[in-house]
């Protein structure tokens, strides 16, 4: 072999060694990197994932606060601290010896009533009735010219009276102011 067949050898040789070695560098870049629309794909689907759950996210906040406002409310109930007015400043005339039925309605929670009254009888009078659970209850309390009385009442169909027991033939006014505390 001459010499210029030795050089070409060693020449043919490196460029095989360069050859095989930048071949296996391609080979091992192309196994160890994913193909780049894969990535695309599950950057959008991980990106779908995270706008579905900030929605149920939103949805459970706006659930939990829904749920909090009804709990406010029910230990609101609880705690006796809802009020209404029923009648406000109602002036109300009567024959001696006569009833008006002032209410006669459903309440919906156990709570009591305060009934203020003024009147031009010392004999004025409020009665309240209604039936819970089988049991009933009837009570009268006699308020005279002025004063307030407290019924207990429970859920159910409440009826309030105001009346009065005088005997004279002069007419009888009346004011009442009465609240629903729940």
């Amino acid at each position: 072999m001459t010499k210029s067949n030795n050089i070409m050898i060693n020449a043919l040789g490196i460029i095989c060694i360069i050859l095989a070695v930048g071949l296996i560098a391609a080979i091992v870049n192309n196994y160890n990197q994913p193909d780049v629309d894969d990535l695309e794909d599950q950057i959008a689907n991980l990106q779908n994932q995270v706008a579905s759950l900030t929605d149920k996210v939103s949805d459970y906040e706006t659930q939990i606060s829904d749920l909090t406002d009804e709990n406010n409310e029910y230990t609101s109930i609880i705690n006796l601290e809802n009020s209404a007015v029923l009648i406000d400043e109602e002036s109300y005339t009567q024959e001696a010896d006569d009833k008006t039925v002032l209410f006669d309605d459903e309440l919906h929670y156990a709570g009591y009533i305060e009934i203020q009254v003024e009147s031009t009888s010392d004999t004025t009078y409020i009665q309240v009735t209604y039936t819970y659970d089988g049991v009933e209850f009837d009570q009268t309390i006699t308020v005279g010219n002025s004063g307030t009385a407290y019924f207990p009442v429970l859920p159910d169909t409440i009826k309030i009276v105001l009346g009065n027991t005088d005997t004279g033939s002069e007419t009888i006014d009346t004011t009442v102011t009465l609240t629903y505390i729940y």
